[in-house]
């Protein structure tokens, strides 16, 4: 997947490097680049005004700007955090090296922005009194095992409704799985996890209280 890059002029030395791209890809890119900020985000430039900067014609500008997104060369901000319709991100394919000091984050095919290692960071502020109870007593009471399990459930479907970050990562079981808090990841969690998710894409509109029960 590609890696985002919190440099231009680093980036810009990389896709100009042995490791780059082909030359009408290095072109367009430069295009790009000088409508950046020096962060490498923030460029919803036009093809038409990329195609003034770099004196190609649309087509072409349009084709190989098509071609640097597919190969991970630019990527589509995250609907979420875009400024702009159509903003464009400074990013690099994951195969080609580059300083991790200029790594700013990685992102899926469809531009959604992985879970970070904070994203990822154990979460035991779902821990309910009644969890807690249950949890502290001998974990091989057989009376205690399918009430423990059935409320961290629960717990697993509110946090999949209500928490930022689940939203966020909606439809991508995946990163769902690795930003489920430590203590919900019980055996089938990740069939919890698939469950709720076939649920709202049935019914996007269905509000928390229906996960709960």
């Amino acid at each position: 997947m590609p890696k985002l890059i919190g440099d231009s002029w680093a980036w810009r030395r990389t896709y100009l490097s042995a490791n780059g791209p082909t030359k009408q890809i290095r072109q367009t890119l430069n295009g790009y680049m000088r409508c950046m900020n020096r962060n490498g985000r923030g460029c919803w430039a036009s093809v038409r005004h990329v195609a003034k900067l770099t004196k190609l014609n649309k087509t072409t500008v349009s084709k190989y700007r098509g071609q640097a997104l597919a190969q991970g060369w630019l990527v589509k901000a995250p609907r979420a955090e875009a400024r702009h319709r159509g903003e464009l991100w400074a990013s690099v394919p994951d195969s080609v090296p580059i300083d991790v000091r200029f790594v700013s984050g990685f992102v899926l095919p469809d531009g959604t922005r992985c879970p970070t290692a904070w994203d990822i960071s154990p979460n035991t502020s779902f821990r309910t009194l009644k969890t807690r109870s249950l949890s502290s007593r001998n974990p091989e009471t057989v009376d205690d095992a399918p009430a423990r399990i059935k409320s961290l459930q629960t717990q697993l479907k509110f946090w999949l409704v209500s928490a930022a970050t689940a939203k966020r990562y909606r439809g991508d079981g995946d990163s769902l799985a690795l930003l489920a808090p430590k203590m919900l990841r019980i055996d089938g969690y990740r069939n919890v996890i698939d469950e709720v998710e076939e649920t709202l894409r049935r019914n996007p509109s269905g509000d928390e209280t229906e996960q709960r029960g």
